[in-house]
């Protein structure tokens, strides 16, 4: 499980590093990220909650996901686009919907050193840009 969060790390923290930008701001490429809403079922807790994540990185239709859900967990997952209405409508609020199954881990009490692991599937639909 070590490996598995040294991975993931690793990867949120080199993977901006090796890109070709001269003046690289994190905080500036998060705030232009859009949140996606949409619903996480946890499979150890048999419960639904809400889900906000950004896509990471996005290669044939499968992204790397991170967020957060609302009963203060932290989430890693892996989703697929099976419809995005970018490319059929340009209406403003219908162009925001997609659909975009997932599966997800999600970790909470980090910092006591013990981490809880929770484990599930995740729904996305909604395109929230601030």
């Amino acid at each position: 499980m070590k490996t598995f969060i040294a991975l993931v790390i690793a990867t949120l923290v080199l993977v901006p590093s090796t890109c070709a930008y001269a003046d690289l701001d994190i905080g500036d490429v998060i705030s232009k990220l859009p949140v996606q809403q949409g619903v996480a079922y946890s499979l150890k807790d048999s419960e639904f909650n809400h889900v906000s994540t950004a896509v990471i990185m996005e290669k044939w239709n499968v992204g790397l996901e991170a967020g957060y859900v609302d009963n203060g967990k932290l989430l890693a997952g892996i989703s697929y686009t099976i419809l995005d209405m970018k490319k059929y409508v340009k209406i403003p609020i219908i162009k925001e919907l997609f659909l975009r199954p997932g599966i997800f881990v999600a970790f909470d009490e980090i910092d006591t050193g013990d981490p809880k692991i929770d484990y599930g599937i995740s729904f996305t639909a909604l395109s929230v840009k601030f």
